[in-house]
């Protein structure tokens, strides 16, 4: 089995190819450098592993949540590689894999991936054994803490650029429980393994595997914030306001 794995939606872009056991990885050594870092990478290592892009069982595409931009940059490489390969993708749930990913290298307790979703609000989801304790989506951080609390999660590890931003706010809403905090970021090498997870177990991710170009689907999970504006009759009146002064 040969994946290639992308995943943009953190702060810092990676590819990974698995191939049997073994999986090679490179990350961007800059934040938020998507878009330039990404496709050398990934001529990186189709060359180094002496591969050709048709080698590959799968594209196994970070869908989201996360950045909005990164989102959008590694859909469109993963459509695009299988415009000019036919091999065929997988969308794979962020938060999902990258908390499944972070359990099986602590075998401990229930890990929390935290993205940071601004104004005081998160992309977050609660993982115990490969279990889904609280469902993956957008939160207000202290909404989240409070479901938390009452799942009896045991110790709770928060990983994510979450962490980065909240720690302060974590510490406070999290005073009485047994928690530890890490400032990691979602990897392809994650994206890598959860995937060869989903082809294995086609009964519970079978709409998300085997996809082609227009099947992949971003993921933010919650409309942007110019979308928000647009609904709500904002998006321009500041600069209209500017003009009418």
């Amino acid at each position: 089995m040969k994946i290639l794995g992308i995943e943009t939606t953190g702060p810092y872009c990676s590819a990974a190819v698995l191939d049997g056991d073994d999986i090679t990885e490179r990350v961007s050594e800059e934040k938020l450098n998507h878009l330039r870092s990404l496709t050398p990478m990934i001529d990186e290592l189709m060359r180094a592993g002496g591969y050709k892009l048709t080698d590959m069982d799968a594209i196994a595409v970070s869908a989201g949540p996360g950045s909005f931009t990164g989102i959008r940059i590694g859909v469109s490489t993963g459509r695009a590689l299988n415009q000019v390969s036919r091999v065929p993708l997988i969308s794979v749930p962020t938060l999902f894999a990258f908390g499944c990913s972070e359990y099986e290298a602590n075998l401990k307790g229930t890990v929390c991936p935290l993205f940071n979703a601004r104004r005081g609000q998160v992309y977050a989801g609660a993982y115990n054994d490969f279990c889904e304790i609280i469902q993956g989506g957008p939160y207000m951080l202290d909404e989240f803490i409070g479901m938390l609390k009452e799942s009896d999660p045991g110790r709770i590890l928060f990983i994510g650029d979450g962490v980065d931003a909240y720690a302060d706010k974590i510490a406070e809403l999290c005073e009485d429980m047994d928690y530890e905090m890490k400032s990691i970021y979602q990897d392809a090498a994650g994206v890598c393994e959860m995937a060869a997870d989903m082809l294995a177990d086609p009964d519970t991710f079978g709409e998300l595997v085997n996809l082609s170009y227009n099947e992949l689907k971003p993921q933010y999970m919650r409309i942007t914030e110019a979308e928000q504006r647009l609904k709500e009759g904002t998006l321009g009146k500041g600069i209209a306001g500017k003009g009418n002064g």
